[in-house]
């Protein structure tokens, strides 16, 4: 524990180095990281035209549906994949400097939460063009992104050790989240019937994305608040198990 309060002190210092991290993926380019928001905007308004051209103008809302949960799946998609393999690249630092273990975690959270603010940008854009003004509803989803930027913490303390030590974890979670995609309405909206149906209901990754999505859309789902509120706290607390059990193995591991 006096490690894990040590790292969360040293948020410069995970901080400086997700920056970099951002910075490292775009350097000696032109354009820099903006390529995160062409790419998004690209994607974004492909899938909107292929709807648009198959069912027709008739649902205005699916544009700013999009907008909004393809940067939130793509955040989610990072939380997973970068926890799994947090440790593993940051080898290098932890034989070189003497961090906190906890800091290489941290810095995989604020490396996700970084490209996602980029992506989100082009969420901005759409939802002042599509969207009547701001309403107090609409302020909610500041709250529900720390919800899952509490959640990516967990994720970072519980996946980061273990994928040190069962190799495996990594490819089986990014197959894990190709499945979760299909099942998880980033790109279909659900029928009223289908959100209560136990597809989505146990789907954890769906209240998250609801707790951002539906307040920006001008809707709270207070089911998805409190399953989403429960996972994030339950994630960390076992994250924080499982940080402190596997600690001492962790540089053997790695």
């Amino acid at each position: 524990m006096d490690e894990l309060i040590a790292s969360l002190k040293a948020w410069r210092t995970w901080f400086a180095i997700a920056m970099d991290d951002v910075a490292g993926k775009y350097r000696r380019t032109v354009l820099g990281p903006l390529w995160l928001v062409m790419i998004q905007a690209g994607f974004i308004s492909g899938l909107w035209l292929l709807h648009r051209n198959i069912y027709g103008a008739g649902e205005d809302n699916f544009l700013a549906y999009l907008a909004v949960g393809l940067p939130l799946w793509s955040l989610l998609t990072m939380l997973v994949a970068d926890s799994c393999d947090s440790l593993l690249k940051a080898r290098g630092l932890i034989d070189s400097y003497p961090l906190p273990m906890a800091v290489h975690l941290f810095r995989s959270v604020a490396t996700s939460v970084l490209i996602f603010a980029h992506s989100f940008v082009v969420s901005i854009i759409v939802l002042l063009a599509t969207r009547e003004p701001l309403t107090l509803t609409t302020l909610l989803f500041v709250p529900g992104l720390v919800i899952v930027i509490v959640f990516g913490f967990g994720l970072a303390l519980t996946l980061g050790p273990l994928a040190a030590r069962f190799r495996d974890l990594l490819p089986a979670a990014q197959a894990g989240m190709n499945l979760m995609f299909v099942l998880t309405p980033v790109f279909w909206i659900p029928t009223p019937e289908l959100r209560t149906s136990p597809l989505l209901q146990l789907n954890p990754f769906y209240h998250m994305m609801e707790v951002v999505r539906g307040p920006l859309l001008g809707h709270v789902d207070p089911v998805s608040w409190t399953v989403a509120s429960l996972t994030a706290v339950a994630t960390l607390v076992i994250g924080i198990v499982v940080f402190i059990r596997t600690r001492p193995q962790i540089t053997f591991w790695i």
